[in-house]
C-alpha cells in the first residue's frame, strides 16, 4: 500500500472515530435534555388519556391481543411458539413467565372463542402506577367440553418506545352479577312470562353486539337495555355464538315501589360448530316508562 493509501485510510478512520465520539456526545445530550418520562408523568399521560377518552384504543387491543393468545395452548408445537412470540411482543417478553407460573408445565389443550370484549370501561390501575386496567369478558372451549365464560383482568402501561404493553400477569376475576336468587325458592311466574320475550329479544342481539357489529345492532341492542344497564349488558357476545331458545327463567317478586328484580335465565346458544350448549346467567330485569321490559344487568350464574 502507498504512502499515500495509508495516510487515506488513517484520515478515514480518524473522522469514523470523531463521527462516533460526536455522535456519542450528541446522543448523551439529547438524553439529557430530553430524558425519558417519570413513572409519575406516564400516570398523569394515562390519566388524561382515560378522562379524555382518546388514545384508549390502543390498550384496549393489546390487552384483548395478548389475553387470546395468553389463554390460548395450541395442539402443535409450531402453533404453541407462534403464540409465545405474541404474548412475549406485548409483555415486554414477560408473559411466558406469568404463564407457566399460573398454569404448570403441562396445560390443557384450550382456545378462546372470538375476541376478548371490554366490559368495563379501563380504569387507573390501583395497584400499578402509570396503569390502566381493563375487565375482558372471554370464551374458552377445551376438547370435550362445552365453552365456558371467563373473567380476566389485563394490567397495561407504555414501555420505553411509548407503545402500549401489558406490565402484569392477568387476573382471573370471579364474576356473577347481579346476586341469583336461587337459594331464595320464591320465584313470580307471571313475572317470568311476561318478561320472557323481552329478554329473548334481548340475547338475540346481545349475543351479536360486540367492537365490529354494524352501528344498526347497536342500536338495536338499545331498545332492550335500561338507562342504566352495566357494562356487561352492554357488551355483548361479539357473535361468538348464536341465541337458540331460552329454557328458564325465574324472577324474584317485584317488591312494593320497586320497578327492578333479580332472577336467573338458563339460554341454549350455537356455537360456531352449530354445537348446542347451555349457559346460566343472573339476570335483572326494569319497567320501563312505557311498560315495557328491559335489561339491566346480566352476568354468568
Amino acid at each position: 500500500m502507498s504512502v499515500k493509501a495509508k495516510r487515506w485510510r488513517g484520515n478515514i478512520t480518524a473522522g469514523v472515530l470523531v463521527a462516533g465520539l460526536l455522535s456519542g456526545i450528541g446522543y448523551g445530550a439529547y438524553q439529557l435534555l430530553n430524558p425519558p418520562p417519570t413513572a409519575q408523568e406516564v400516570a398523569t399521560i394515562v390519566a388524561g388519556d382515560i378522562a379524555g377518552d382518546s388514545d384508549l384504543a390502543a390498550y384496549e387491543g393489546v390487552g384483548a391481543q395478548f389475553l387470546q393468545a395468553y389463554l390460548t395452548f395450541a395442539a402443535t408445537e409450531e402453533d404453541q411458539k407462534a403464540l409465545d412470540t405474541v404474548v412475549a411482543d406485548l409483555s415486554g417478553g414477560e408473559g411466558a413467565r406469568w404463564r407457566a407460573t399460573n398454569t404448570g408445565s403441562e396445560p390443557a389443550p384450550q382456545k378462546v372463542l372470538g375476541a376478548p370484549t371490554l366490559v368495563m370501561p379501563l380504569q387507573p390501575s390501583p395497584t400499578t402506577p402509570g396503569a390502566i386496567t381493563g375487565l375482558y369478558r372471554i370464551f374458552v372451549e377445551q376438547p370435550g367440553q362445552a365453552p365456558a365464560v371467563a373473567h380476566y383482568s389485563v394490567t397495561m402501561g407504555t414501555d420505553e418506545r411509548g407503545l402500549a404493553t401489558v406490565v402484569g400477569p392477568p387476573g382471573y376475576i370471579n364474576v356473577t352479577l347481579p346476586e341469583a336468587v336461587a337459594n331464595e325458592g320464591v320465584f313470580d311466574s307471571n313475572l317470568a312470562s311476561e318478561a320472557s320475550p323481552a329478554i329473548i329479544e334481548f340475547l338475540k342481539v346481545w349475543s351479536q353486539v360486540g367492537p365490529d357489529a354494524p352501528a344498526e345492532t347497536q342500536t338495536q341492542l338499545q331498545a332492550w337495555l335500561s338507562a342504566d344497564a352495566s357494562g356487561f349488558a352492554r357488551a355483548g357476545l361479539d357473535g361468538a355464538f348464536t341465541f337458540n331458545a331460552l329454557r328458564g327463567v325465574q324472577l324474584a317478586p317485584l317488591q312494593p315501589g320497586a320497578r327492578s328484580t333479580d332472577g336467573l335465565v338458563t339460554v341454549e346458544w350455537l356455537d360456531a360448530q352449530g354445537r348446542l350448549f347451555t349457559q346460566r346467567y343472573a339476570i335483572t330485569v326494569t319497567a320501563a316508562d312505557n311498560g315495557t321490559i328491559q335489561v339491566s344487568n346480566i352476568g354468568p350464574a
